[in-house]
């Protein structure tokens, strides 16, 4: 029996450190939940390749003024029945990215969608887009790729393959840049263990924080995109919009909470965030929203897109049937119709000038008197009065 009890403690003990060994080789341990959360999204936009799913609903809708208590229940039950789903796929070392969208509308025994997938390369600056949708109307697009392409010289001015290289560095240093007390580890749930996740680490982001974090990624955007020596009109192009989106006309405010799933090994399992956007003021309005994301084939994403000589058509080479040809504008119609007036002469304009007869010599009127004269002599009686 002695025996036995040895040997099975000499058993438990190479299996209890091959258990601490694996948790000491995790890259996240030991490390607080601001710097935890940083290595993650470092080491997710390293990889780059993966599949992905999700969704994204409106949770809560407040209109601007105020309303009937019915009519903002009904327009809160419209806005939650729609759903924004989404699939694709992320390769960044090919420098593609699929995505496909799917709004979706439903309710009890009702129920309706549109999908629209697209397909980006980011290398040539190509945006495919699935024209099975509109097959409709345009049955030449069934199965059929639209292709919509920016012109070589174009593409050239934009360094989106050094950009891409930068962008793990980008994400680093932007993430880094948030204060500590923005992050935080949250206790696992029952859910969180099935699925393997290791830390749940949440950041949350009051408005102020959310509008400096998305400057500073624009700002770092725009500095690599300098440093890479783009031309000087995408450097104004880029300056503009980084103005416009630090102006914030729309005065919007952002408060996010979004929590990372992710598994011992440090990577990104799954995000879940909440996040309401409003604006100020009486009339303004409020938009809650949950959105859902998870992550699938780690470094074997599966592309559902997959462009061809054959199934590719150019948008310009798209022929749109007559009744789906734009009319002419009215002031043109008109313009067409005077001009076909004015060609279209009456039968005695056709003789030229020249050869028309000479008029006939015309009699001067008689003068005012004499017409008076003539006019009484007509009026004198042809017989004599009676006596």
């Amino acid at each position: 029996m002695r025996q036995r009890s040895h040997t099975g403690r000499l058993l438990a003990l190479p299996l209890a450190l091959l258990l601490l060994a694996g948790c000491a080789s995790s890259p996240l341990a030991g490390k607080r939940a601001d710097e935890a959360a940083v290595e993650t999204l470092y080491r997710h936009n390293v990889a780059a390749r993966y599949n992905f799913s999700g969704e994204s609903r409106i949770t809560s809708l407040q209109l601007p003024g105020k309303q009937r208590a019915e009519l903002q229940a009904l327009v809160q039950t419209l806005a939650g029945s729609f759903r924004l789903q989404y699939a694709g796929a992320v390769d960044l070392t090919q420098q593609r990215v699929e995505l496909i969208p799917t709004l979706r509308f439903t309710r009890p025994h009702a129920e309706a969608w549109l999908r629209f997938p697209l397909l980006l390369q980011l290398d040539t600056l190509t945006l495919y887009v699935d024209g099975s949708a509109m097959s409709l109307l345009l049955p030449s697009l069934e199965n059929k790729l639209v292709k919509f392409q920016l012109p070589e010289e174009k593409a050239r001015q934009l360094p989106v393959s050094a950009v891409l290289a930068e962008l793990p560095d980008i994400v680093r240093r932007v993430y880094a840049a948030v204060e500590r007390q923005a992050y935080s580890f949250q206790p696992l749930t029952a859910a969180d263990a099935q699925q393997g996740v290791a830390y749940r680490i949440r950041l949350s982001l009051d408005p102020a924080a959310g509008r400096l974090l998305s400057q500073r990624m624009a700002t770092e955007l725009l500095d690599s995109i300098k440093r890479h020596g783009a031309s000087a009109e995408v450097q104004e192009v880029a300056t503009g919009l980084l103005k416009l989106a630090e102006a914030d006309p729309l005065q919007l405010r952002s408060e996010s909470q979004t929590d990372l799933l992710v598994n011992r090994q440090g990577k990104l399992l799954a995000l879940e965030e909440s996040r309401t956007l409003s604006t100020p003021g009486e009339q303004g309005v409020s938009v809650g929203m949950l959105t859902q994301l998870n992550m699938s084939n780690e470094g074997k994403p599966v592309f559902t897109l997959q462009p061809s000589a054959a199934n590719v058509v150019d948008y310009k080479d798209v022929s749109l049937p007559e009744w789906l040809k734009p009319s002419p504008p009215a002031d043109e119609e008109s313009e067409a119709d005077a001009a076909d007036d004015a060609g279209a002469l009456p039968d005695d304009a056709s003789v030229p000038a020249a050869e028309a007869p000479p008029a006939p010599a015309v009699k001067s009127a008689p003068s005012h008197k004499a017409a008076r004269s003539t006019s009484k002599k007509a009026r004198k009686p042809l017989l004599p009065p009676a006596k």
